[in-house]
């Protein structure tokens, strides 16, 4: 295997497919805050985000699987490229969900779903039927059947009953398929694992939406800075941004010693994206989009928005408690999760207080239960 300075082609041409996926990935990020930022504005629908569940969980199962064939990646230009289809494919699911909603052009979504429903149909039957072709794994075989199956009934039949309950059918079918997984623990090749591990693999593709995440920070606190002109600026507003930014730089500090247990299963894969996606929820909540130079009050959007803010917090601690016990780091980290715990509990309680006192006492509290959590984690 061709190698520069201990860099393997292999790594180099995958990691440029990894910019691709988490972009894409990225996008899903961008729909689901977009849905959560207009949810006063626009009908939501349960056909649009089973729909959007099914397609992201696709993406994530890809790039899950593709790491199968990364060697073979490097084999010819015609390899490399045959993987892109795949992005392209869920990225186009992502402008036919999310572009008009994104530019404020859509007030119902259900509606917007069956706009779309056919062609929507379609690109997930072309991702199935590609990667039917494509694939050098027929354990699968069955799955992408009836993957092809679902969505020509899709494109089939119009009723919205028979429409929810084919896309509830295919989101047990994902599920079932994700704890399939689990209890069929990941086997590694060797040869494979030596050259590119997959380890690599996952951390790549996480690292791209860790730092996706960050740059959602920087640009926020950017717009705050250049628009301070017109906007009305809160001190507990700007420290929760802040604890929230902290928030995500332990968790990726701290996921380190997690990496050797990611590859085991897709369930382990799919757990430590829940964080990065919590906090760039609260990112979309905490910087809302200025439209036709009107006056933000940042104070009044903390408030505005509080009854989504803190069960974000909320589930941001309860996932990593559970990590901890799935991961088998429970007495490791005993210590953080009582911090944990106390943060959930007072998540809860914020989540139906009001006072704004309470929320400056809160913070102050927060970040110092934060600052002895890292001092903790480092003893």
């Amino acid at each position: 295997m061709e190698e520069i300075l201990g860099f393997s082609k292999v790594e180099y041409l995958v990691a440029f497919h990894a910019i691709i996926t988490g972009f894409v990935a990225s996008e899903f990020f961008v729909g689901g805050g977009e849905v959560l930022r207009r949810h006063h504005t626009v009908k939501s629908s349960y056909l649009h985000i089973l729909y959007t569940f099914l397609a992201f969980s696709l993406l994530l199962i890809f790039w899950w699987n593709i790491w199968n064939r990364s060697i073979i990646i490097a084999d010819s230009v015609t390899d490399f490229i045959k993987v892109l289809p795949y992005s392209l494919l869920f990225y186009l699911m992502t402008v036919l969900l999310f572009k008009e909603l994104r530019e404020n052009r859509i007030d119902n979504l259900n509606q917007h779903f069956t706009k779309y429903r056919i062609l929507l149909y379609t690109l997930a039957g072309a991702y199935f039927l590609y990667d039917q072709i494509d694939s050098i794994d027929n354990s699968d075989r069955a799955f992408r059947y009836l993957g092809m199956a679902f969505c020509l009934i899709g494109i089939l039949v119009r009723s919205k009953a028979i429409q929810l309950i084919l896309l509830l059918f295919g989101s047990l079918v994902i599920s079932a398929y994700i704890l399939w997984s689990y209890f069929n623990q990941f086997f590694f090749d060797d040869e494979l694992n030596a050259i590119y591990s997959k380890v690599e693999h996952l951390s790549i593709f996480l690292t791209f939406l860790f730092g996706f995440v960050v740059a959602e920070f920087l640009k926020g606190w950017s717009d705050m800075l250049y628009s301070r002109s017109r906007t009305k600026f809160s001190l507990t507003h700007f420290l929760w941004t802040l604890l929230s930014f902290a928030l995500l730089i332990d968790i990726w500090w701290g996921s380190w010693n997690q990496k050797a247990l990611i590859a085991e299963s897709l369930i382990n894969f799919l757990l430590l994206l829940i964080s990065p996606f919590a906090i760039y929820l609260l990112s979309v909540l905490f910087f809302p989009k200025s439209e036709n130079q009107e006056t933000i009050d940042y104070q009044e959007v903390f408030l505005k928005n509080k009854q989504y803010i803190f069960p974000c917090f909320a589930a941001f601690f309860l996932t990593n408690i559970a990590i901890s016990f799935l991961f088998d780091q429970w007495e490791l980290e005993f210590k953080e999760n009582i911090m944990r715990g106390i943060a959930v509990v007072l998540s809860l309680i914020a989540w139906r207080i009001n006072n704004h006192l309470f929320h400056k006492i809160l913070i102050v509290t927060s970040s110092i239960l934060l600052i002895i959590n890292g001092l903790l984690s480092n003893n």
